[in-house]
């Protein structure tokens, strides 16, 4: 929606600092990290998304969050 960049990353780390379960969090975050070119980065994330064991929400989780975390590992160049 054409917000500010560094201040969405701010309030991403916090709320994934707050709550390491938060997958949503850090699925956006990824994606912000794609954006930037911080695929290393994102990697992290995507890969802690794919691997969590209680998410918050587990259904959304698995039809959503997983599948697009999946999705965006792939696409990433490999490293």
């Amino acid at each position: 929606l054409g917000g500010d960049e560094t201040e969405a990353e701010i309030y991403l780390r916090r709320a994934i600092k707050a709550d390491e379960r938060y997958t949503n969090a850090r699925l956006i975050l990824a994606r912000l990290l794609i954006k930037q070119g911080r695929a290393t980065e994102a990697r992290s994330h995507l890969e802690a998304v794919m691997q969590i064991d209680h998410p918050h929400y587990p259904y959304a989780w698995k039809r959503i969050f997983r599948p697009e975390a999946v999705r965006l590992l792939k696409a990433l160049p490999s490293s």
